[in-house]
């Protein structure tokens, strides 16, 4: 029962009257009235249409992309520099600890030396 009231349903949607107009009659409908060459035209616009519609969403794409490179090439760099930065403190206190351990042991050096030679 269904299937024949879809069926009865969808074929009257689809019933369209076709009448063919000749130039200066009086159309059955309101709407547009279009030759050939208008309705290539109409075709062409909405083929460009879609195209530009295909461009933008490309470009967003793009856009989008772009902006995950960038953040991820600046998260990189905050990487680095925080990892050139720990090395750079370790080397410092490194070189400052050599020159602690090389005064201390000089000075005891020159303390043993003053014990024994008395």
């Amino acid at each position: 029962m269904k299937l024949i009231l879809i069926l009865l349903l969808t074929f009257q949607a689809f019933a369209i009257d076709v009448n063919p107009i000749r130039k200066g009659e009086a159309a059955p409908f309101d709407g547009y009235i279009v030759d050939d060459t208008g309705l290539k035209q109409f075709r062409a616009i909405n083929e460009e249409k879609k195209l530009l519609k295909k461009k933008v969403v490309t470009l967003e794409e793009l856009g989008t992309i772009k902006d995950s490179r960038v953040k991820l090439y600046k998260d990189e760099a905050d990487h680095y520099h925080n990892q050139y930065k720990k090395a750079q403190s370790k080397s410092t206190w490194k070189i400052v600890g050599g020159i602690v351990l090389g005064i201390l042991a000089t000075s005891a050096a020159g303390y043993i030396y003053n014990r024994t030679r008395d």
